[in-house]
């Protein structure tokens, strides 16, 4: 019998996942809004990774919008916001189909484990995706290099079943021996996140932006900081190792370019997930990020993680004011940083 997965939050990043797997022949469910569906349904569905063409989705692929409607599995990814991810875990508990199956949480932040094994989920796993994707109709499309990193798991065919599904779609996947280690390294590079939603740059604006990269550099800092404080390894989860990213972030953008090309290939219209949430008006994840940086700091006896702490203050207080959202420069977030982080010495 061929190994079946289950996708549970069928946004962009749950489809593209799915769409890849059953463009392979791998039996994929995906839990989507009724849009995603009725895109399904009219063959629209397609994942393109990044500098790849597009996989169609086979009929391996069925998309559903009733929990009611998952059949039986062998392992679950749970790609919902980490706000929703203890309640959808919950109902995948409640519904009871397949208890002992593998449950992955793809959230960003460090606690997608530790929610799902609250929520009663039996084999609850971390894992990431380190690339954004954008959906157009039902296109899904790959904007940012990087991976889906999944924890070692010898034992588990499922993890096998789907890195080798996600590499034969033209997907990086990678299983990790430390799993916490590198969320810590994807949190690190998430942290131009808040940057963006601040500032309303895209990525790449924002990279080829010496303030904004200045804001970035400072909020890195603090967080590795906070984590060899707490002795906290944190990986290297993309082409850069997380302890230079403080050295290059300074530079000017011509160098910056010559070192470290990689750094700024990134689709031209591609926008972090928080920006995407402030300009959509929808609640932002930005205390899973910035936030998670000063929670690791109090947990360990720290003084917090004032930096960040002022970047997560800024996001809030653009997503929670009336009409279109009012951004600030990347020179006045950077004067801003700075004064919070002379205040912390």
């Amino acid at each position: 019998m061929t190994t079946h997965l289950t996708i549970l939050g069928g946004g962009a990043i749950g489809c593209f996942l799915g769409a890849a797997l059953a463009s392979t022949g791998r039996r994929v469910t995906i839990l989507a809004r009724p849009p995603l569906v009725e895109a399904h349904a009219r063959g629209l569905l397609r994942a393109r990774p990044l500098g790849g063409r597009d996989e169609a989705a086979t009929t391996a692929l069925r998309v559903v919008s009733s929990m009611r409607d998952l059949p039986e599995t062998d392992g679950v990814l749970i790609t919902t916001k980490t706000k929703d991810l203890a309640s959808i875990a919950q109902a995948w508990v409640a519904r009871g189909v397949a208890p002992s199956a593998p449950v992955w949480g793809l959230q960003n932040g460090l606690r997608s484990q530790q929610i799902l094994a609250k929520a009663g989920v039996r084999e609850p796993r971390a894992g990431s995706v380190t690339f954004n994707v954008v959906r157009d109709e039902g296109q899904l499309m790959q904007t940012t290099s990087g991976s889906v990193l999944l924890p070692r798991d010898p034992p588990c065919a499922v993890t096998r079943l789907m890195c080798e599904g996600l590499h034969q779609a033209g997907v990086r996947c990678r299983a990790v021996d430390d799993i916490g280690a590198a969320l810590r390294g994807k949190l690190v590079l998430n942290l131009n996140n808040g940057i963006c939603a601040s500032t309303g740059l895209t990525i790449k604006a924002s990279v080829l932006d010496a303030s904004a990269r200045r804001c970035f550099q400072l909020a890195v800092q603090e967080a590795l900081e906070v984590f060899r404080a707490a002795g906290l390894p944190v990986a290297r989860v993309g082409r850069i190792p997380p302890r230079l990213l403080p050295r290059l972030l300074p530079l000017p953008t011509a160098i910056l370019q010559r070192l470290a090309p990689a750094f700024i290939q990134i689709d031209p219209q591609a926008r972090s997930s928080t920006l995407q949430d402030i300009l959509a008006s929808r609640p932002t994840e930005v205390r899973a990020l910035h936030g998670a940086v000063s929670e690791v700091a109090r947990a360990h006896g720290g003084g917090g993680a004032p930096v960040n702490d002022h970047i997560v203050d800024t996001v809030e207080g653009i997503a929670a004011g009336p009409g279109p959202a009012r951004f600030v420069s990347a020179e006045q977030l950077l004067s801003d940083l700075r004064r919070v982080r002379r205040s912390q010495s």
